[in-house]
């Protein structure tokens, strides 16, 4: 039975021919490497809005101190500019929640 292992928060340092060595000095031995690399959303803000929005921004995609997704579907960093992404569930689900902090940043119930 195939085993798949997850490796995060850690670049890779080198490959072995058994496998891989990360930069903290840990090793896991791998068949099959995949990397699930993403994008910055912030560049793409950067090319369109421009560098004075986009430094704004707060690093988006991976956990934040409270473990909550950084910088999806809520503020930005930027008045008035927010991120959604990932699959069409997550966007029609987490979509409902930033609509809800948006009103209630319209009616003074967040700060702006």
């Amino acid at each position: 039975m195939p085993k798949v292992k997850i490796k995060h928060g850690v670049e890779i340092e080198r490959f072995t021919k058994d496998g891989l060595v990360f930069t903290d000095g840990s090793s896991l031995p791998a068949d099959l490497v995949v990397l699930a690399t993403g994008y910055d959303m912030r560049e793409s803000a950067r090319a369109l809005l421009g560098d004075k929005v986009a430094n704004r921004c707060g690093l988006v995609w991976g956990l934040d101190e409270g473990g909550e997704l950084r910088t999806m579907w809520r503020r930005s960093g930027h008045p008035g500019l927010c991120f959604m992404g990932g699959n069409l569930h997550q966007c029609r689900h987490y979509s409902k929640f930033l609509a809800v902090q948006i009103k209630a940043i319209q009616e003074g119930l967040l700060p702006r």
